[in-house]
């Protein structure tokens, strides 16, 4: 099923608004290391939120530390700049690159 980073960002991602698991353009995709990946996507400066939502629902999602329903991961863009997101299914933990 898709694994998906939803968020305060998609709507600047190519949704058609934030915070949906289903949005096909921010969904990610598995390399061939086990780790899933998407981004980078250009944000503007500001204070973002996410979650790991998985098969395109709310039905399962983790937080920070992995913690099933878990509190949202934030993260803050001092400039404009971008976002990329590695999720290891592993440990359910999520990595977020800004750069």
């Amino acid at each position: 099923g898709m694994v998906n980073v939803p968020g305060s960002y998609q709507a600047q991602a190519g949704c058609s608004a934030d915070w949906q698991p289903e949005c096909a353009a921010t969904a990610m995709t598995m390399g061939d290391d086990g780790l899933y990946r998407s981004g980078p996507f250009n944000l503007t400066a500001g204070d973002y939120e996410v979650k790991v939502a998985l098969d395109g629902s709310w039905t399962t999602n983790y937080g920070v530390d992995g913690v099933a329903e878990g509190d949202n991961y934030k993260f803050n863009l001092a400039a404009d700049g971008t976002v990329e997101f590695v999720y290891d299914p592993a440990t359910k933990l999520l990595e977020i690159v800004i750069q």
